[in-house]
């Protein structure tokens, strides 16, 4: 920098500082006093030490150091200091000549306008000239500091980075009050340039040393293998790779050949990447197998990569045991293909071979088979015996049935306990009866799971190609069709496709499209039918029945699309739904007649298996405030056997509420009525079927007595569905069975009918117990005189139900005591 050129920057600062409240004299500079310093020889001299100490990569304290003196040695009188910037603060980087005690004070002083001539211009980015520091305003909190050791003066002049933010300061004390000169400022200049690049330089270079310690760090203790090789020779290891081939330690593979550790297959591939790697410059990725100290291999993955190491031409490789991942990838190609339990093929795999073998058969002309089987009695064996044991099921049955056919056919799982077949190259479809009959003929013998002795059949469905379908979905869609008209047959038997299965199906599925929203569209409602006391017909019940008004197909009865609610998961939102209702409406009629009424809800196996059951019902009996002692779920012989201890808590659940328990279609399925009694069930329904023939059929007759009989021992009531006639309905009265329900005496209505029909029993009641009590009270005693009136008509209603019941025999035909039976609907 010229002289001209500092003058003016220096009065430049001058203007600046004095804006800051620093104050500097009027041009910024010192008078010119005599110029003192070392002969030009000397000043030469001591410039080319400093620069030697900086080439010979001297440290930062000693080189600025040097530099303070070598100012010192110019400017007679002066005492140097450099102090570095860090975190708002400086620090004392050389001060060889100012007081021990001095350089300990400010060291670490924050930086601002008040902390001194060093401070201010660190916060300020510019020099800050102070001749008199007892009087100086920057010196205000720090002039005691430096007037106990005699420093009267100071120049400090900041040391600006590439960026233009300062560094460090260089500070020239004095124990004078003095103005620099422009030699001095020049020689100060000149310094801050030097110690600039010497600051720099020792900050590039100690970054350069923690960039490479963080990177030594992170190769030493990275948990990949990394090495480097120099003419295929390793001259550098980390741990990880040393533990990963099983070496003591780094130092034993220095020197070794990578050859050594390559599977023999692998060498010619590995060779060839890094041979294109030394030649291209690029990055190469490869798997290899490897091998350790010991011998064994094992899956690795290397990434190469070119480089300088010792100044000699080398390549890095990065090492990762891909053993386990190529074990998982393997496992997932398998299970893409393979069934897990069985080791069959899947259904992907089971779908490729179809493709191909149809592909064959429209070459050849021959015909395929596809057989789809199921398993009789599966479920029921895996619920009982556990899952372990129906696992060894389904692979004892996939060998037996691997075992019936040919090398090329296909044997696969599709799911649950369903297995499918390809039979190909078959002169004709018929000739797949001689596979079937071997099937069935291997699943004659037992199976041995866990030393027991298990009989299991099977259901087939045969398709064939190309009578019943070109492609591999509509084969396998009309096999399970036939296969469920197999089930349906009584199971443990076969059936061939026809068009016509295909009918029913297709309705279900027309109406399964059209089950979303079918709350929202308001097409389900509820029907009731009344369930009577027969001797007086009095309505003690009544059922809730769905209805589906399909705006197209008209009214649909359960039978229809409850299986579908269930198949959909819809059942749950549609019975939530119907249960709120029939409850509301039922407590309206309560409410509104005065009298009790029970409500039965018809339960699906589903919805009975529910474990959230019991808690719906108490939020809606609480929602609705129906009473839950009048709340009777019905649930068939089936559910009610099928899971002895979920139906022992379900039931248990429900009896905390109240509610009371009813077995639908009682005498169809396989019950025991001691079953019954531990269940706690409260009603019996005689199945419509018996109900119809117990005039006709002896035999019958005699069934329906047994259940009527026994479940009076077990203080059972009983109900009888299905009543259409009046001999009907006195047989069963002359057998103590009062509680009726069927067309005899109601039909299932709308809620509007079914509350006219009650209000027009309780009229009639009501209109029975006015003529007896005799003139009807006055107007303004009206509701007084209705209420008595109905219940006089209810002790009426009791006396005669009682009455009527003891006019019938209570002992049996053959002589046998019976235990009288208590009517609940009387009581209750």
């Amino acid at each position: 920098m010229s002289s001209d050129e500092s003058r003016t920057e220096t009065r430049t600062d001058a203007t600046a500082q004095a804006a800051a409240g620093i104050a500097v004299p009027a041009d910024g500079i010192a008078a010119r006093a005599p110029d003192a310093g070392l002969p030009p020889q000397r000043e030469l001299i001591a410039s080319r030490v400093l620069l030697g100490m900086i080439a010979s990569g001297a440290s930062l304290p000693d080189v600025l150091g040097a530099l303070c003196k070598n100012i010192e040695a110019q400017a007679p009188g002066a005492l140097c200091s450099v102090l570095l910037i860090q975190d708002e603060r400086v620090h004392v980087a050389a001060a060889p000549s100012l007081p021990e005690a001095y350089r300990q004070a400010i060291d670490r002083l924050p930086i601002g306008p008040q902390a001194g001539s060093c401070g201010s211009a660190a916060y300020s980015g510019r020099q800050v000239v102070v001749e008199d520091i007892a009087t100086h305003p920057a010196w205000v909190t720090y002039a005691p500091i430096a007037l106990k050791h005699d420093l009267r003066a100071c120049w400090s002049t900041p040391i600006l980075g590439a960026s233009g933010k300062a560094m460090a300061t260089l500070a020239v004390y004095y124990r004078e009050c003095r103005r620099p000169t422009q030699r001095e400022l020049d020689l100060v200049n000149g310094a801050t340039d030097l110690a600039s690049i010497v600051i720099e330089r020792d900050r590039s270079a100690a970054a350069l040393r923690d960039s490479e310690a963080s990177y030594r760090a992170l190769v030493e203790t990275a948990p990949l293998g990394i090495f480097v090789l120099t003419r295929d020779r390793f001259v550098y290891s980390n741990a990880a790779l040393a533990r990963m081939v099983g070496a003591a330690s780094t130092t034993e593979l220095i020197g070794r050949s990578i050859v050594g550790h390559v599977q023999r297959n692998s060498r010619p591939g590995l060779a060839e990447r890094l041979a294109h790697t030394s030649k291209r410059g690029t990055t190469t990725r490869v798997e290899v197998k490897l091998l350790r100290m010991n011998g064994t291999e094992f899956e690795a993955e290397l990434i190469a990569t070119p480089m300088s190491f010792g100044g000699a031409h080398s390549i890095q490789c990065m090492v990762s045991d891909i053993s386990e991942r190529k074990r998982t990838e393997k496992r997932i190609n398998y299970l893409a293909h393979y069934d897990d339990r069985t080791g069959l093929p899947n259904r992907n795999l089971f779908v490729d071979r179809l493709s191909q073998a149809l592909g064959h058969a429209q070459r050849s002309g021959k015909a395929v088979a596809l057989l789809y089987l199921d398993l009789d009695r599966f479920k029921t064996l895996n619920d009982t015996l556990g899952h372990a044991a129906g696992d060894v099921l389904l692979r004892a049955a996939g060998t037996r049935l691997t075992e019936c056919v040919r090398a090329h056919d296909t044997v696969a799982r599709l799911g649950g306990d369903e297995f499918a077949l390809i039979l190909a190259d078959l002169a004709q479809v018929e000739h797949a009866e001689m596979v079937i009959a071997k099937i069935f003929q291997a699943f004659e013998r037992p199976f041995t799971v866990e030393r027991r002795q298990l009989f299991v059949s099977p259901s087939i469905g045969i398709a064939a190609y190309p009578r019943d379908g070109a492609t591999p979905e509509l084969l396998l869609k009309h096999a399970d069709i036939a296969m469920y008209r197999a089930k349906a047959a009584g199971k443990n038997t076969y059936r061939f496709y026809l068009p016509a299965m295909g009918l029913g199906l297709s309705e279900s599925l027309a109406l399964e499209t059209d089950l979303p929203g079918i709350l929202e569209r308001g097409e389900l409602e509820l029907h009731y039918q009344p369930q009577v006391d027969a001797p007086d017909g009095k309505i003690i019940a009544v059922e809730a029945l769905l209805r589906w008004q399909h705006p197209q197909r008209g009214e649909l009865y359960p039978d229809a699309f409850i299986p579908l609610l269930e198949e959909t998961g819809l059942i749950r939102s549609v019975s939530a739904w119907a249960l709120r209702r029939a409850c509301r409406e039922t407590r309206a009629w309560v409410d509104g007649q005065g009298r009790p009424l029970r409500l039965a809800i018809n339960l699906s196996a589903s919805q009975f298996k529910d474990p959230r059951l019991a808690e719906l019902v108490e939020q809606i009996v609480v929602d609705t405030g129906f009473d839950a002692k009048r709340l009777e779920f019905e649930i068939t012989e089936h559910t009610l056997m099928e899971d002895t201890k979920g139906t022992l808590d379900t039931l248990r659940a429900l009896a905390r509420l109240g509610a009371s328990i009813s077995v639908d279609d009682f005498g169809t399925g396989y019950s025991s009525l001691s079953y019954l009694k531990r269940f706690s069930v409260q009603r019996l329904k005689i199945d419509r079927s018996f109900v119809a023939e117990i005039t006709e059929k002896r035999d019958t007759a005699a069934i329906v007595e047994a259940i009527i009989s026994l479940a009076r021992s077990l203080y059972i009531e009983v109900v009888a569905e299905g009543v259409e006639t009046e001999a009907q309905r006195d047989f069963l009265v002359s057998h103590r069975c009062a509680l009726m329900q069927g067309y005899l005496f109601h039909a299932a209505m709308p809620p509007a009918k079914m509350e006219a029909l009650l209000k027009a029993g309780e009229l009639a009641r009501a209109q029975a117990g006015e003529a007896s009590a005799g003139e009807p009270a006055d107007r303004a005693d009206d509701a007084s005189a209705s209420a008595s009136a109905s219940a006089s008509a209810t002790a009426t209603e009791t006396a005669i139900a009682s009455a009527a019941l003891q006019a019938v025999p209570t002992a049996a035909t053959t002589g046998g005591a019976v235990t009288p039976f208590r009517p609940r609907s009387v009581q209750s």
